[in-house]
């Protein structure tokens, strides 16, 4: 009998192997046979075999595709449309006003009355009370904080629906045309708008609409 050696030995036992899960593959079926775990090779890592990888436990995203779960990871938020967090524009407005003193109140050269911590005129009051079918003096106004807010919301209301019906196609702030009407008017509003800022008065103080739109927009 002729010695074999070691080469030739390993070579007739990996041949042995591969016949034996032949038989087996073929004997149980193919897809019930078990799967030869890989080769180690020196990118297997600490030389532990390979995790088949539909035995992994896989988290939402992974079920989804690695790939996928990167893109949403990536994806940027939407951003809030401009204009529609009216509550901090209230705080602004108010500060800009009256420094947020609901009973704050001045009257000008010509007799009219800016009541609260928006500063209504005596007529944007008159405007509300009649939409509203409410009656209230300007003294009972100054003293309710609640009465105040429910005029800005109000206000705010006619002005969006203002602001809505002009020029889409124009790029201009929703926040600074709102307070560009607030100082100037709903028609105020419309010129500067229309004209691009070309008109462009100012109040009793000198404050020009622009001054109030570059403030807020």
């Amino acid at each position: 009998m002729v010695p074999m050696n070691k080469g030739m030995y390993l070579k007739n036992l990996e041949m042995a192997r591969k016949a034996l899960v032949e038989k087996l593959q073929t004997s149980i079926g193919a897809d019930d046979a078990p799967e030869e775990m890989e080769q180690e090779t020196s990118e297997s890592g600490l030389m532990r075999p390979r995790i088949r990888p539909e035995n992994i436990e896989r988290t939402p995203d992974q079920e989804e595709g690695m790939g996928l779960a990167m893109m949403r990871s990536f994806q940027k938020p939407k951003p809030r449309p401009e204009g529609t967090d009216m509550k901090s524009f209230a705080i602004k407005l108010k500060d800009s006003e009256s420094s947020g003193k609901s009973d704050a109140q001045i009257k000008l050269d010509d007799g009219r009355k800016m009541t609260g911590s928006y500063q209504f005129s005596d007529a944007r009051l008159k405007d509300f009370m009649k939409s509203e079918g409410m009656e209230f003096s300007t003294e009972t106004f100054k003293r309710k904080p609640k009465l105040q807010e429910k005029v800005f919301e109000w206000h705010m209301k006619d002005i969006d629906s203002t602001i809505d019906k002009l020029d889409k196609s124009a790029t201009m702030s929703r926040d600074g045309l709102r307070a560009v009407a607030h100082l100037g008017g709903k028609t105020g509003m419309k010129k500067f708008f229309k004209t691009k800022g070309k008109y462009n008065p100012a109040d009793k103080f000198g404050t020009k609409l622009s001054d109030y739109y570059n403030k807020f927009k």
